[in-house]
């Protein structure tokens, strides 16, 4: 509890609402906050780390979403919503098995994005971090498509500005898409969200 508090949850499940069907599990998942910095606005972790998790997200032709009652349970007040933004700090974050199940019947899109591990430095404000990820996207609609991504780059964060910058970026990415099959591709540069657009360079595909 102090001075830091920490958590640690296993063999978590819970139910779609009003149904037994599953709509999220954790098989193990662990993180520890510091309690002085909260009193100043600041969310300061140790670490994040979640092993085999698996979540599903649906969306029917009425447009009715699976998580919209949560959304609608932790709509904050205006009291709350005013004042200083909060500020955060992440050490470490350590993911792996992690899967997302879709469907929505409004686009047309079905499938499964499985992050298989993803790893991060420091999580800051004006802070550079290298992370890496290995994921797989499996969907059937709206078309088959099954690939496979490798990847690893340097993330620097401007929460002021909602901007996040990836530098030294490298992403493989193999696989069966767009009626392509064995296909090989490697993205290398930079890519960079500047709070309203997305830029890109120096980048190069081959």
């Amino acid at each position: 509890v102090f001075p830091r508090l920490a958590v640690k949850v296993s063999r978590l499940r819970l139910s779609e609402r009003g149904r037994a069907d599953e709509f999220a599990a954790v098989d193990e998942a662990a993180l520890s906050v510091q309690v002085l910095p909260l009193l100043r606005k600041q969310l300061v972790i140790d670490r994040i780390s979640a092993r085999g998790v698996r979540a599903v997200y649906s969306r029917d032709a009425q447009g009715a979403r699976n998580i919209d009652d949560l959304f609608a349970a932790g709509k904050p007040d205006a009291a709350a919503a005013s004042g200083p933004p909060m500020r955060f700090d992440v050490s470490a974050v350590q993911f792996d098995d992690v899967r997302l199940r879709l469907r929505d019947d409004v686009i047309k899109l079905a499938g499964e994005i499985a992050l298989q591990s993803f790893s991060s430095g420091r999580l800051a404000n004006q802070a550079e971090a290298p992370v890496a990820l290995r994921a797989r996207v499996s969907l059937t609609q709206p078309q088959p498509l099954n690939l496979a991504l490798d990847g690893r780059a340097t993330l620097a964060l401007d929460l002021d500005k909602n901007a996040v910058a990836a530098s030294g970026l490298k992403l493989d990415v193999q696989g069966d898409a767009a009626g392509i099959k064995g296909l090989a591709a490697t993205l290398d540069g930079a890519l960079a969200w500047d709070g309203s657009a997305l830029r890109a360079g120096p980048l190069q595909v081959s």
